[in-house]
């Protein structure tokens, strides 16, 4: 059976989404951090939009997508308190936590700032508790203030049993609904092939 280049090509590619999901989606080899995000201060306008005020805050695993938390959105305050309180699971020694602070503009998202937390940092005994300078803002007193925190381990166990399971389901659901429709048009591709043999 010869296969075009194009379907081998989408075969590859179904093939690394799969694989990255994989990757994500055993988050719970390592200890789970609860993190809590509380409010931001010294956000302003970004160099190509101004904001409206109306902002949230997403954290996540650095190259770790399925990882992600966020925050609800907090209306036109550019002094944000989210007081919001989540757990991440696979947090690796060599891994950073990202803080990301987004506008929501004009239904488009802004980047605010951004700021990045080392699991060493987290490691020490009460965890990390203070303000985290935000990068790629105007103001260079920009901040966030977290609190994190490694989650007792039997804690961890019991949330990540829970929490792991809920994830794969979503996690390839939402892989099924986006490829779906691809993988059902490159079955055919490849059955059109068989039958010109």
């Amino acid at each position: 059976v010869v296969v075009r280049d194009g379907v081998l090509s989408d075969t590859k590619r179904l093939v690394k989404g799969v694989h990255q999901l994989s990757s994500d989606i055993f988050l719970d080899a390592s200890p789970a951090v609860e993190v809590q995000i509380d409010e931001a201060a010294g956000l302003g306008s970004t160099d190509s939009n101004v904001s409206n005020g109306s902002s949230y805050c997403e954290c996540e695993i650095q190259g770790k997508p399925l990882s992600k938390i966020q925050t609800p959105l907090v209306e036109h305050s550019q002094e944000p308190a989210w007081y919001f309180k989540d757990s991440i699971s696979g947090l690796a020694s060599s891994d950073q936590l990202v803080f990301s602070v987004w506008d929501a503009f004009d239904k488009e998202k802004v980047l605010l700032g951004r700021a990045h937390l080392s699991a060493e940092q987290v490691a020490s005994r009460n965890g990390f508790a203070g303000d985290l300078i935000l990068e790629g803002t105007k103001n260079a007193s920009a901040c966030l203030k977290v609190k994190v925190a490694e989650l007792p381990a039997q804690q961890n166990r019991d949330g990540q049993k829970a929490g792991s399971l809920a994830s794969v389901r979503q996690d390839i659901k939402q892989l099924s609904q986006q490829m779906g429709a691809e993988l059902q048009q490159l079955m055919q591709d490849m059955l059109g092939e068989m039958d010109r043999q």
